[in-house]
């Protein structure tokens, strides 16, 4: 469809005020493929659109003509996709340029797609590994919290993860997290995902068998605690062997028998983990606060068939000039997301205006060099609410889109949606060549 930026960059190239109307064609994996029963969106909805729901790349026009179309004269568009990637395309834009000039460096672009080097860091630091096999049958079987995994994977290739809407688009490598790789605690605006802690009421012992009151949690068992509640008799570090909402159960090395008592202290998740990628380019101090940034990103379940939505999703992202100080010179952006938010599809763009970012009084986004990656899912099991092995959060890329450079000359000139006749994304596939059209045919009124 012809956007109504669109019809402005026509109007000025047939006036001769702009040397051509569409150069570049531009593929994108944020829209939602409809399925053969789903409502097609309203014409006027995409014709007000003026960007990508989630640009994945651009491309220069290779070729121009005129096209039959069953029997209808179109006018059509190509270009040629790099050979080397993959992606899974649910959109399709026309651009009169390859950029807006005028935005120059501060231009729309992706800030890093997750394919980069990121390492693991809890108790220590990690290579982030790809585990062979991911899974059989269709479900995941790695016991990692954290992995690489490849697009390709057959694992995410069923027909019930792709009825969801689920699984990655954007090349070929990719990061999950499992939903209990981090606690990501607090109220809006004071999120922590480092080594959350929760208080200590009271104390009870029984043998080696040791029982924690806590606030509530949503600690697991098998998870790593650091228990600090100045008696010997309980701390040091252990592994939660069972639990409910308020109290953590593990076993310490020491025996002894003492009655519920009231107890002050705290434990902590000792082992949450995060991702950490050094050397980015986070400059975003010309952009303005209107501006916005994109995360794409989805749920994934680890058995195929599904273990339904969870209660809630939370995405902590943090920018550092380093991480040796984490109370100065940083941004976060947060990230929360309910369940049911992700009954019709599992695959998410989340947008963040700039002025939202909670930033220190001494943030400035051109010393940035250091981005950090919590991912938390919470669901409810025999009515206990925990951080979910069930899940996982796989990320696909994150960029600075730059809506407020005004430039007559630059438009998305038109838009579609892209789906396969069953609803599913249209596959490149690694290492093919591949050409993508964009058609439309002009009518007198």
């Amino acid at each position: 469809m012809i956007t109504d930026s669109g019809k402005e960059i026509i109007a000025k190239y047939l006036l001769g005020q702009i040397p051509s109307y569409a150069s570049h064609i531009s593929i994108g994996c944020g829209a939602r493929p409809l399925d053969a029963n789903d409502a097609a969106p309203l014409p006027a909805t995409l014709a007000e659109k003026t960007k990508m729901d989630f640009e994945m790349i651009r491309v220069p026009i290779s070729s121009k003509g005129f096209v039959d179309d069953n029997g209808t004269t179109k006018v059509s568009f190509t270009a040629e996709l790099p050979k080397e990637s993959r992606y899974d395309i649910t959109e399709i834009g026309l651009w009169s340029s390859g950029s807006n000039s005028l935005a120059a460096s501060f231009n729309s672009r992706m800030i890093f797609n997750f394919s980069e080097d990121w390492q693991a860091h809890s108790t220590s630091i990690s290579n982030v590994t790809t585990p062979v096999p991911l899974g059989v049958t269709g479900d995941i079987t790695t016991s990692l919290r954290y992995l690489r995994a490849s697009s390709s994977n057959a694992v995410f290739s069923t027909s019930e993860r792709k009825s969801r809407k689920e699984g990655p688009r954007f090349l070929d490598s990719k990061i999950l997290l499992r939903g209990d790789s981090s606690v990501i605690q607090g109220a809006t605006g004071s999120w922590s995902g480092e080594n959350p802690s929760f208080n200590v009421n009271n104390k009870e012992k029984t043998g080696t068998t040791a029982i924690l009151t806590t606030g509530t949690h949503l600690l697991n068992v098998g998870d790593s605690i650091t228990v600090n509640i100045s008696d010997l008799e309980f701390d040091g570090t252990y592994e939660i062997t069972a639990r409910n909402d308020t109290e953590i159960t593990y076993e310490h090395d020491l025996s002894s028998t003492v009655a519920s008592i009231a107890a002050s202290g705290e434990v902590v998740f000792s082992d949450s983990t995060h991702i950490h990628l050094n050397a980015i380019n986070f400059d975003i101090s010309k952009n303005s606060p209107s501006d916005v940034l994109s995360l794409a990103f989805s749920l994934i379940d680890r058995d195929s068939v599904g273990g339904g939505n969870p209660d809630y999703v939370k995405i902590l992202l943090e920018f550092y000039r380093n991480e040796t100080s984490t109370t100065t010179g940083f941004a976060k952006a947060e990230i929360y997301l309910d369940g049911s938010e992700f009954s019709n599809s599992r695959y998410k763009v989340i947008e963040i205006p700039i002025s939202s970012l909670i930033t220190s009084p001494d943030f400035g986004s051109e010393q940035v060099r250091v981005a950090r990656v919590f991912a938390s899912v919470v669901h409810t099991v025999s009515a206990q609410q925990m951080s979910s092995p069930l899940h996982y959060v796989e990320l696909e890329g994150f960029r600075v889109e730059n809506e407020t450079t005004e430039n007559p000359v630059y438009k998305m000139v038109g838009y579609s949606v892209a789906r396969t006749t069953d609803g599913k994304p249209i596959s490149k596939y690694r290492n093919t060549n591949n050409y993508v059209e964009f058609r439309f045919n002009l009518g007198v009124g």
